[in-house]
Parts: structure tokens; sequence; C-alpha cells
């Protein structure tokens, strides 16, 4: 009875380590999540999930953002599996994105006519630049881009967002091309160096200039003091008019009391 019990046992046994190792064999014979058929078949998977039609920006807002997206993919790789996917505009508006120099007297005409708006917002890069553009905007809707995260207003200034940091921006541009921006959708791919630790940084400039265009539903400004920084070329964003009357309507003391609660909710 005993040797019966032996033998029942070094027969599950075997079973067991026949089942192990036939678990291991499948387990090494399995795409690597690197393998580029894996790869495909989860970006296929995501890009169903993903919402690419976009009801809100304008058509020009969203051809910059997408191009920043190109941009950044163009450059080092996908960083990040949320950036892989252009959108197309569904808004019949087609916007604007186009630049003026930081000139006085250019702030001065754009700062007379929205500075009593609640159609237009003036975006800065990080917290401390918000005191310099105080100085030329006497609007109260001012913010970082941290801040501006989830807003959205008709218009958006952004002051000195390239020239602030261009050094920055120059190298993200670096070894782009505008044939590199001539695609309709981006392929999956793992960034080229994942040593290197300076895709962050450049991560978080091109993202947060991605939140600032995008904050805007219908037309972005730029304000920039280096007018001739090639992200802006590269971007396809030309020169403004300097002396344009901007359709600014003034806002009632009722628009900014429903302004100042939105901005309590955020």
């Amino acid at each position: 009875m005993a040797g019966f019990k032996d033998q029942n046992f070094n027969d599950r046994r075997s079973t067991s380590a026949d089942a192990k190792k036939a678990l291991l064999e499948k387990f090494r014979a399995k795409p690597a999540a690197d393998d580029p058929e894996v790869q495909a078949r989860l970006a296929e998977r995501q890009k169903i999930s993903v919402l690419q039609a976009n009801f809100r920006n304008s058509g020009q807002v969203t051809r910059v953002a997408n191009d920043l997206l190109k941009i950044k993919h163009a450059r080092f790789g996908s960083v990040d599996r949320e950036s892989n996917f252009l959108v197309r505009a569904v808004a019949q508006e087609p916007g604007s994105v186009t630049f003026l120099p930081d000139d006085p007297r250019v702030k001065r005409h754009l700062d007379d006519q929205i500075r009593g708006s609640t159609e237009y917002a003036v975006l800065v890069l990080r917290d401390e630049d918000k005191a310099a553009a105080r100085k030329a905007f006497g609007t109260p809707l001012i913010f970082s881009v941290h801040e501006a995260k989830g807003l959205e207003y008709p218009n958006i200034i952004l002051h000195n967002f390239i020239s602030g940091a261009r050094q920055t921006f120059r190298e993200i541009t670096e070894g782009v091309t505008p044939a590199d921006l001539d695609r309709d959708e981006l392929n999956y791919a793992r960034a080229r160096d994942k040593t290197d630790k300076s895709l962050e940084i450049y991560k978080f400039y091109v993202n947060a200039l991605y939140v600032a265009v995008t904050r805007a539903v219908n037309r972005v400004t730029l304000i920039e003091s280096d007018t001739g920084h090639p992200l802006l070329a590269l971007l396809g964003v030309g020169m403004g008019d300097e002396a344009e009357q901007l359709r600014a309507s003034r806002a009632s003391r009722d628009d900014w009391e429903r302004e100042a609660r939105k901005l309590e909710l955020q």
C-alpha cells in the first residue's frame, strides 16, 4: 500500500514537472513586449479607443497641435503612447495661430482691446513668468501653463513662451524637417535612447506648448522676442497683423462673476 502511494506521488510530481516545463517553454516562445508585431497590435487596439475627432479646437489650432506631436515623434521617437495619436478638426471655424513681436507698442495695442474681455487669456510657461506678463497686460486672466490645464478660452495669448526657453526649443527642433511633418499618422516606436534622461526635459517643454496651444478654441497669438526662432517656421506660424482690430467684446459684471466661479471650481 505504501509503495502504491509512493508511486502515485511520483507520478503526480512527474506530471507537475512536465506541466511547469511546458509552461516555461510557452512563456519563452511568447513574443517580447518590444516585438514589432506585439507593438503593432497594441497600437492598433489603442487607436480604436482614442477619440481622434476634435470637436473643440479650430482647424489651425488643431494643425499646430498635431505638428508639435510630429516634431516630438520625429526628434525622440514615441516618448509616450498618449502623444502618438493625431486628431482631426471637426469644427468649421478655421481659426488662426500667428506671432507678433515682443514690442511695447504691439502689446499696448493688444492690451487696450482684451483687458476688459473674458474671451482672452494670457499664458506663460512658468509661474515666475507671470510678473512680466502682468506688466504688459491688465487682464486678470493670466496663468502659467500648469494652472491652465483643464481651462479653455476662445482666444489665447502666449507671452514669450518659446523665447523664454529659446535654447531648449531650438534643441528640440534639431534635425527635424518639414518633411517629417508631412504625415497623417504616427507609428509607435520606442524612444531612440531610453538612457537619455534629457528626453524627460524635452518632453516637458513640448507637452507644455501643446497644452498651451490647445487651451484656445479659436485663436492663438504668440508674443515672441525671438521672432526668428526655428520652431515658429517649422510649425508654419507666420507674422500676424500688428494693427489688427480684434472683435473682443467687453465683459459685463455678470460675465466676470461667472468666470470667477468657474475658476473657483477648477
